[in-house]
């Protein structure tokens, strides 16, 4: 579910259940890709994330604190969320992938956090709350 929907709803739901994940912005990730593409071949795997690691509960209390607009987390089962995919009319080929980054948050294979991003660029990644700011409107709907 994304953010405005939840704001919509003043509801998140999700089954990540303190899974945590270090959000980095589309912005930070499309200069990565440029610097690493500008450069020679390092034959190396980088991983690119934000300056943080969020639970699902921590980001809905930076949009909120943001926004200034309640919003709960509502923990379910991976079963319930597919579930409530379903009802709200999300294709039923894309409910599994969906779901399946809960399930991977939740089981810890999202808490990742490295300095790639910085040693690529030279630069710091967005802190996710300065982004939340930046997109105050796009948020609150």
């Amino acid at each position: 579910m994304s953010l405005p929907s939840a704001f919509a709803s003043g509801t998140l739901y999700s089954s990540a259940d303190g899974g945590r994940i270090s959000y980095i912005a589309h912005v930070d990730c499309a200069r990565g890709a440029a610097k690493a593409l500008s450069r020679p071949s390092a034959n190396e795997i980088l991983t690119l994330t934000g300056p943080a690691l969020y639970t699902i509960t921590d980001v809905a209390a930076l949009a909120s604190q943001v926004t200034g607009k309640p919003l709960a987390v509502v923990n379910l089962s991976d079963e319930q969320l597919a579930g409530g995919l379903k009802a709200a009319g999300l294709p039923e080929a894309i409910i599994p992938m969906m779901v399946s980054f809960d399930t991977n948050s939740r089981q810890g294979g999202f808490d990742i956090l490295t300095k790639d991003f910085e040693q690529l660029t030279g630069l710091a990644p967005q802190p996710l709350d300065d982004f939340l700011n930046a997109n105050k409107a796009a948020l609150a709907g």
